[in-house]
C-alpha cells in the first residue's frame, strides 16, 4: 500500500480489499454450487430418458433395424458411425464416443455446440453392440447461470460499496483517540509545555500510547528542568572564580609597576583559580557523563584501586595521616568511575580534617568507609549533602565546588551500589561507598541491605556496620 496515503484511507481500503475477497470467493462458490446442481439435474433427467435404451437388445432388437424416438436420439453403429441421426442433423462423433459403440468404454457425458447453443449429450452403450445418444439442451440452464452472474455481479458491488461506507465510519470512529493524540502532541510541540499531561480514556492501544507519551512527556520535562538547574548551578559556580580571574588579571594589566612580591601573590592566586576551574568543569562533565560510558564494564581489585588513591591523597595532604585496612575486593564495572568517586571521598576527608588529623579508610565486604575526626555533618545539612553545588555554610569559606558527593553518588548508581554518610560517634563524618562484589565463580552477590542516604538528629551515635 503506498505509503502516501492517510491512515484513514489505508483502513477504508483494507476493510473494502477485505470485504471484496470475501464476497468474491462467496460468489465464486454460490454460482460453480448452482451450476454443478443444474448440469446433474440434467444428467439425472437424461440416465432416466436413457434407462429403456439400455434394456434393447443392440440395432438387432430396433424394429426394422432402426429407432424411431425423438430428435434428441443419435444412433451409432458398432463401428462407431451414425446409423440414425436426429431430426436436426447429425451431431458429430468423437473418439470417446466411438470407443462406446465399439464396446471399449463406459457411457459418458460431454457437452458439444450446435449452431450456437449448447447440449448435453450423453454417450449409452447397447448390450449388443453399438450405442445411442441422448442430447438435452442447456439453454435454461445457460440463461439461469447468466441471470446468477449478474445477481453476484450486483450484490458483490453493493456489499464492497456497503464495506467501504462502514469502514469510513470505523476508521473515523477509530481515529478519533488517534487525532486527538496527535493534536495534544502537536499543542506540546507548538507551546514547548511539557507540564501539561495528556487525556487518556480507556484501557486500549490508543490509551496506552497515550500513557506511554504522558511517560515520555514526563521524562523529557524532569531532563530539562535538571539542565536548566545544571545550567543555573554552573552559571553560579563558575562565575566567582571567573570574577576572580578577570579581577587580578585587570589589576597586572593597570598596574606595570607593581612589586614583585605582589605580583608573584597574583600569579600565584590566578593559578590557583586557574586549577580551581578546572576542577570545577571537570567535575562538571563527570556528572552529565552517560551511566557508565562506551568502555565496557570489567571486573577489577577495588582495594588496588584505593590503594593507588591513598598514594596520591598522601602526596597531596602530607599533613594528614591516614590508615588503612583493606580486605581484597574484587567487583565489576569501571575502574576510572570508581577510582575518581573514592579519591572525592578522600579528598572530602581531608578537606574537613584538623591540621595532623587521622584519616581511617576501610574496605569490608564490599563496603568503603572513610572517616575523618573534623567538626562532624550538621544535621540541617544532612539531607543535602549529596545535592549538586550545595555547600554549608561552613563550606562556603573553604575551596570547594560541592560537586564531590554527588560524584560519589552517581558512580554508586551507576554500578548498581550506594552512597551514604553518617556522624561518627567520637565526632568527625563517615562517608561510605558501597558495591556489588564478585564471588570466586563470578556471579554478582545481592548488595547488603539498603543503608541510610542522609544524616539528622537521631544518627547521633551511628556506626558503619555490615
Amino acid at each position: 500500500m503506498p505509503e502516501h496515503l492517510s491512515l484513514r484511507l489505508r483502513l477504508i481500503l483494507a476493510a473494502s480489499t477485505a470485504v471484496a475477497i470475501a464476497v468474491l470467493l462467496a460468489a465464486t462458490g454460490a454460482y460453480l454450487t448452482v451450476r454443478h446442481e443444474l448440469r446433474h439435474q440434467v444428467d439425472v433427467a437424461l440416465r432416466n430418458d436413457a434407462a429403456p435404451v439400455e434394456h434393447l437388445q443392440g440395432l438387432s432388437g430396433l424394429p426394422g433395424g432402426r429407432l424411431r424416438l425423438p430428435d434428441v436420439v443419435q444412433v451409432l453403429g458398432v463401428d462407431g458411425g451414425v446409423v440414425e441421426e436426429p431430426l436436426g442433423g447429425a451431431i458429430a462423433v468423437t473418439e470417446a464416443d466411438r470407443a462406446v459403440a465399439e464396446g471399449r468404454a463406459e457411457s459418458h457425458f460431454h457437452d458439444v455446440r450446435i449452431t450456437g447453443s449448447d447440449y448435453r449429450i450423453f454417450t449409452v452403450a447397447l448390450p449388443g453392440g453399438g450405442a445411442v445418444e441422448l442430447y438435452a439442451p442447456l439453454d435454461a440452464v445457460d440463461a439461469t447461470l447468466k441471470h446468477l452472474v449478474l445477481l453476484l455481479t450486483l450484490l458483490s458491488l453493493g456489499g464492497i460499496a456497503v464495506a467501504a461506507a462502514l469502514g469510513m465510519l470505523v476508521a473515523r470512529a477509530a481515529l478519533v483517540p488517534v487525532n486527538k493524540l496527535t493534536a495534544a502532541a502537536e499543542n506540546v510541540a507548538a507551546t514547548m509545555d511539557l507540564s501539561a499531561p495528556i487525556e487518556v480514556h480507556g484501557a486500549d492501544e490508543i490509551a496506552r500510547l497515550g500513557q506511554t507519551l504522558n511517560t515520555l512527556l514526563a521524562t523529557v520535562d524532569q531532563s530539562q528542568q535538571a539542565q536548566r538547574r545544571l545550567v543555573a548551578d554552573a552559571s553560579h559556580e563558575l562565575r566567582t572564580p571567573l570574577t576572580s580571574l578577570r579581577t587580578n588579571l585587570e589589576l597586572l594589566a593597570r598596574s606595570p609597576g607593581i612589586p614583585e612580591a605582589e605580583r608573584q601573590a597574583i600569579l600565584t592566586d590566578l593559578v590557583a583559580q586557574a586549577a580551581e576551574l578546572s576542577t570545577l568543569v571537570g567535575q562538571l562533565v563527570d556528572l552529565e557523563r552517560e551511566p557508565l560510558p562506551a568502555e565496557a564494564p570489567t571486573e577489577f581489585a577495588w582495594d588496588a584501586i584505593i590503594s593507588s588513591a591513598l598514594g596520591r591523597a598522601r602526596f597531596h595532604s602530607p599533613g594528614l595521616r591516614f590508615t588503612e585496612s583493606l580486605e581484597p575486593t574484587t567487583v565489576t564495572g569501571q575502574p576510572v568511575v570508581v577510582e575518581r568517586a573514592v579519591a572525592n571521598l578522600l579528598d572530602n576527608a581531608a578537606k574537613w580534617s584538623p591540621p595532623g588529623g587521622e584519616i581511617d579508610v576501610k574496605l569490608v565486604g564490599g563496603t568503603l568507609s572513610v572517616r575523618d575526626h573534623g567538626p562532624g555533618i550538621d544535621p540541617a545539612d544532612g539531607p543535602h549533602v549529596f545535592e549538586r553545588f550545595y555547600r554549608s555554610a561552613r563550606a562556603r569559606s573553604m575551596p570547594g565546588s560541592g560537586l564531590g558527593l554527588s560524584i560519589v553518588r552517581q558512580a554508586a548508581e551507576d554500578h548498581g551500589g550506594q552512597a551514604w554518610v553518617l556522624r561518627a560517634p567520637t565526632g568527625g563524618t563517615i562517608a561510605c561507598l558501597r558495591l556489588p562484589t564478585v564471588a570466586a565463580g563470578g556471579a554478582p552477590l545481592p548488595p547488603p541491605p539498603s543503608p541510610v542516604e542522609s544524616v539528622g538528629p537521631q544518627l547521633g551515635d551511628a556506626t558503619v556496620s555490615r
